[in-house]
């Protein structure tokens, strides 16, 4: 084999080795970066384009974020953890707006 060949064959398994190593990290990274702890995301319902409303969950409190070019911004706090709905609810607008009609009906 001349010496260009030999360039090429140890090239080509350098790359290969590179390539399976950049796919393995990425898998992992994927693995590793799965959400835990008590922060959840209960409902988000957008509004237009970049702007929406979230509901997230932190332990038993709950508040009503909303998201624009300018940030969040709490819109308010609700009392007690909300229940997530079943995920056979149609329409997101139809989710957050039950789950925030049965929040405001369990408040006094």
């Amino acid at each position: 084999m001349t010496s260009l060949g030999q360039y090429v064959v140890e090239s080509l398994i350098t790359l290969s080795i590179l390539g399976i190593f950049a796919l393995i990290l990425v898998l992992a990274s994927r693995r590793l970066g799965r959400p835990s702890g008590p922060l959840q995301l209960v409902a988000r319902l957008p509004l237009e384009h970049r702007r929406a409303v979230y509901l997230v969950q932190a332990g038993s409190r709950t508040w009503l974020l909303g998201a624009s070019e300018a940030g969040l911004v709490s819109l308010g706090e609700l009392e007690g953890p909300v229940e997530p709905l079943a995920a056979s609810t149609p329409h997101p607008l139809a989710r957050f707006s039950e789950l925030l009609g049965k929040k405001q009906e369990s408040q006094p």
